[in-house]
Formats: structure tokens, C-alpha cells, sequence
């Protein structure tokens, strides 16, 4: 089965599946170029973004930031962009979502 979707705005991803007929949304969970730590904009928090999207058949997914590098060679890049990905990929799991989009480098 090929699911759909498109990167949308993180505040209410459900909604924006839902106006384009998809089964997925992908999002960032801040600012893409900020090493700011993620957040989570829907109405309610991680839980209700969770039960929502699971009552609503909505796979969610999130973009890390541009920022992140956790391929550089450089230890003051590539650390801070492995623990800023950590952070990331709790969020995401709060909120159960199906995967984290990562651009290596």
C-alpha cells in the first residue's frame, strides 16, 4: 500500500491530512533551522496529537531540523547534533509517530 501525504504546518497535522485526503502528515517539531528543542504545537500536547492521529488513521512523521549534522567529522558539530537528534526522536515517539526524517549531513 502506498501512503500519501505531504510536509505540513505542525499545528494541527491532522487537520491538514485530512484537507488533502492523506494518510500521513510530516512536520517539524520547531524551528528546522534553530537548535531550539523540539515542541510539540498541537492543542493538548504529545498525548492528544497521539490519540488523535491514531483515531483519525493519520500516520505522523517527523523532519529533524536542517541544522543537525551527525555525520561531520567536527566533534563541536556532529555531538550537539546526535543529542539535539535524541531529543527529536523522543518527541517523536511521544507522540507516536511512524518514523524521523534525517538528512544525514
Amino acid at each position: 500500500m502506498v501512503m500519501m501525504g505531504g510536509h505540513v504546518d505542525s499545528e494541527d497535522p491532522i487537520a491538514e491530512a485530512r484537507a488533502r485526503e492523506a494518510g500521513l502528515s510530516q512536520f517539524f517539531l520547531g524551528d528546522p533551522q534553530a537548535w531550539k528543542g523540539p515542541k510539540v504545537a498541537y492543542p493538548g500536547g504529545a498525548g492528544a496529537l497521539r490519540r488523535d492521529a491514531e483515531d483519525a488513521g493519520v500516520a505522523l512523521y517527523v523532519h529533524a531540523p536542517y541544522v543537525l549534522n551527525v555525520a561531520s567529522t567536527n566533534n563541536r558539530i556532529r555531538i550537539p547534533s546526535r543529542q539535539h537528534l535524541q531529543k527529536q526522536l523522543t518527541a517523536a515517539a511521544e507522540i507516536g509517530a511512524a518514523g524521523v526524517i534525517v538528512h544525514g549531513g
